[in-house]
């Protein structure tokens, strides 16, 4: 298990009682934290730079405070120390002062409490962490612009660049993620803002071999290179694309509490641009699991990123998150418009319906967690993209959902990846020679004490 690091808090205030009361509340919610006080707010950027401490507590009553605040701000941005200011409640904060000085959070000083001030010091390590992540993300994106301008044979379209490189993020070490999830607790909070650059795909429509060569190497970074190991499950995945390139995606999220997800994603539309929004989905579903467990506001929170990036593009993406506790063998699912498959052991079929509508419609959008359930021995969980279903013989039928669920209970007692590679070789030679506009992905988890 990884040991979180040290919280190094520092308190700013001319009032010795404000400075003990901030002082024992952090010691009571944050028993390991290293609590430095200052009276002044030079005395407080000095210790900040000696320091580098993770958060400034700064009392707004401090001397030649407002003054002195763009001086402060602008000091702790250099050292990437947050600023959270306790206020006398007379005042009244400001959202554009926020922007300006990089204030993350104002405290009542008349009302502050160890719930408010834990909460407010979560949030600004979240926000913290979520810069870096992002920082991570552009760094990614300067290695996998200067790569492909190489290695390519064509010019790369300025907005496809930043989700290029978040397709990349983590890719090369997945499997070694995913055997050993990360077993740090993160408690949801309130959503931090990610920062990232405006995804712009207009006029980015599939028009030469060259930008289908291009979405299909998208395409292709999205997919793990592996399946992860998870004791009493039996996982397998893959992806096949049409020659035309779609949206497709899977993928495999370590989060806190030794909690993994399997999400799988469709997104309407070839070529391109769907290669780009379902990279740009990818990257931020990473971060945002990263910070919390809570799949509702995961799958939330990307919903609204992802409909900032489409703006008024004609594209609906279809997601959906299961998270599997090991622990008590439970699933638990988010979909925005997405199915799956329950096999029961006697070879009865439920379908887990969509909890909400799809992504990219409505960015205020919540979208809730559907029932859970418990995976047991010899019992299945398919997902798969509409595009097995849609496999289109000569004689122009489709392979349908009964012949993809009967494939899957005849085999069930193979491993995970034969059944998917089965249901995959049916699909595909069910619709040769047929052209296929669609995608193939498939994701199979068998309840597996072996």
């Amino acid at each position: 298990m990884n040991r979180q690091p040290t919280l190094k808090v520092l308190i700013a205030s001319n009032h010795a009682d404000i400075r003990v009361a901030i002082s024992w509340m952090l010691r009571q919610s944050f028993p390991d934290a290293i609590v430095s006080k200052a009276e002044s707010v030079a005395e407080a950027v000095q210790i900040a730079s000696a320091e580098a401490v993770t958060c400034l507590i700064a009392d707004a009553s401090l001397p030649r405070f407002d003054t002195e605040l763009t001086g402060l701000s602008e000091s702790l941005q250099q050292l990437s120390t947050p600023l959270i200011v306790i206020h006398g409640g007379q005042e009244a904060p400001q959202s554009d002062a926020d922007l300006c000085h990089g204030i993350s959070t104002w405290l009542d000083r008349a009302s502050i409490n160890m719930t408010s001030l834990h909460l407010a010091i979560s949030k600004t390590i979240e926000h913290v962490e979520t810069l870096r992540k992002i920082g991570e993300l552009e760094h990614e994106l300067a290695v996998a612009r200067e790569q492909l301008e190489a290695n390519a044979a064509v010019v790369i379209p300025t907005a496809a660049a930043p989700v290029i490189s978040a397709a990349n993020t983590g890719a090369d070490d997945l499997s070694q993620q995913v055997d050993s999830p990360n077993s740090q607790t993160a408690e949801p909070l309130a959503a931090p803002s990610l920062e990232r650059p405006t995804l712009v795909t207009s006029g980015l429509e599939v028009s030469s071999d060259d930008e289908r060569e291009l979405a299909a190497r998208v395409q292709n970074d999205l997919m793990p290179p592996g399946s992860p190991l998870v004791e009493g499950f039996d996982i397998a995945g893959l992806s096949i694309h049409a020659e035309t390139t779609g949206g497709d995606y899977y993928d495999y999220l370590p989060m806190a509490d030794d909690l993994l997800c399997i999400s799988i994603g469709e997104c309407s539309g070839r070529g391109l641009a769907p290669a780009m929004y379902m990279a740009s989905l990818r990257a931020y579903l990473r971060v945002l699991a990263s910070q919390t467990t809570d799949i509702s506001d995961i799958v939330s929170r990307a919903n609204s990123l992802i409909t900032e990036d489409i703006g008024d593009e004609e594209f609906i993406v279809t997601l959906m998150l299961f998270q599997i506790d090991d622990r008590t063998r439970t699933l638990r699912y988010v979909s925005a418009g997405h199915q799956a498959f329950f096999l029961g052991r006697d070879g009865n079929v439920d379908v887990m319906h969509s909890t909400g509508m799809p992504l990219g419609l409505r960015d205020e959008t919540v979208i809730p967690e559907g029932e859970p359930r418990k995976l047991r021995t010899g019992e299945i969980l398919l997902l798969a993209s509409d595009g097995v279903q849609k496999m289109t013989s000569e004689s122009g039928e489709q392979f349908g959902t009964d012949r993809m669920l009967n494939l899957v209970n005849e085999n069930r007692n193979l491993p995970s990846r034969i059944i998917a590679n089965y249901l995959r070789k049916a699909c595909t030679e069910f619709a040769s020679p047929q052209f296929q506009h669609d995608d193939v992905t498939i994701v199979i988890v068998k309840g597996d004490d072996s």
